[in-house]
């Protein structure tokens, strides 16, 4: 089940069309188990580090990664410099 819940989120965040509802640039929430899963949820600009750790833990996750999608792919904090291009 969690493997579908990961398939179906990067489906729709690698497909999701540009429109006003969904902005070229938007915050991502990444609830992650090391090694096992990771789950990719569009969160509203309102929220912060401490509302990503907070849902990551109320699915079980053992962290919450900050990313930002753009229209080059989704960007985890730390991957690369400069991934902050959504205002976390």
């Amino acid at each position: 089940m969690r493997a579908f819940l990961i398939a179906v989120s990067l489906s729709m965040l690698m497909t999701a069309p540009t429109t006003a509802q969904t902005p070229a640039i938007a915050k991502i929430c990444s609830a992650v188990v090391p090694g096992n899963w990771r789950n990719d949820l569009p969160v509203p600009q309102s929220w912060r580090r401490a509302d990503c750790r907070a849902w990551a833990q109320q699915i079980g996750a053992q962290a919450g990664q900050l990313a930002c999608r753009t229209g080059h792919g989704v960007f985890y904090e730390g991957q690369t410099s400069g991934w902050n291009v959504c205002g976390w």
